[in-house]
């Protein structure tokens, strides 16, 4: 799968001046190699990616690029197109907070625009929810950390513990895919 370069950059150019067709071309284009993908598995969605989101995401790996720029570009061309008929069926493409929460903004503009005072106050208030939720889960006795994966996949920051040291030891093997940091508790009880 060849990636085209700078998609984004191009699709936004075409919508400055109006060439929806053209957009819609380049986000085809992406939309084709993110169906490509073999595994469409992305990074966990940390606090560090959403920071990346706000300053622009310049991420560089394959699929995180293809899986993240297709999300951005089909929806900057409904949105700037004012196509408010098609902001439901933005697809949710990872269980992301910040793709659920982008959909969510956009759906109450869309419900706004539409004359649609309770849409608009139900997509704000789903989004005032999700902004209020915490973020961080304890898993505490995490056994062979089954639990602990579940939530970073839904992309909780999870804290476990766990006090026997073979199941400890056994986690720390480095796996690749699940950021760990351990420490090691002093003293007896």
């Amino acid at each position: 799968m060849a990636l085209e370069r700078r998609p984004s950059y191009l699709e936004y150019a075409y919508i400055q001046l109006g060439r929806y067709q053209d957009a819609q071309r380049t986000v085809d284009i992406i939309a084709s190699q993110y169906e490509e993908l073999p595994d469409k598995k992305t990074a966990a969605d940390t606090p560090e990616l959403q920071a990346r989101h706000v300053r622009g995401r310049t991420i560089y790996a394959v699929p995180d690029r293809v899986v993240y720029g297709y999300f951005d570009m089909l929806t900057r061309l409904i949105v700037e197109s004012g196509q408010w008929d098609k902001v439901a069926a933005i697809p949710i493409l990872i269980p992301s907070r910040d793709f659920a929460a982008v959909k969510l903004q956009w759906e109450a503009k869309s419900a706004a625009v539409r004359k649609d005072p309770g849409a608009a106050q139900a997509a704000t208030g789903k989004l005032l929810a999700l902004s209020q939720e915490n973020d961080l889960v304890y898993d505490v006795g995490m056994n062979n950390g089954d639990d602990t994966a579940y939530y970073l996949s839904l992309g909780f920051r999870v804290i476990a513990i766990e006090a026997n040291p073979e199941l400890v030891a056994c986690r720390m093997q480095p796996s690749g895919d699940v950021p760990c940091r351990c420490s090691r508790a002093l003293g007896r009880a």
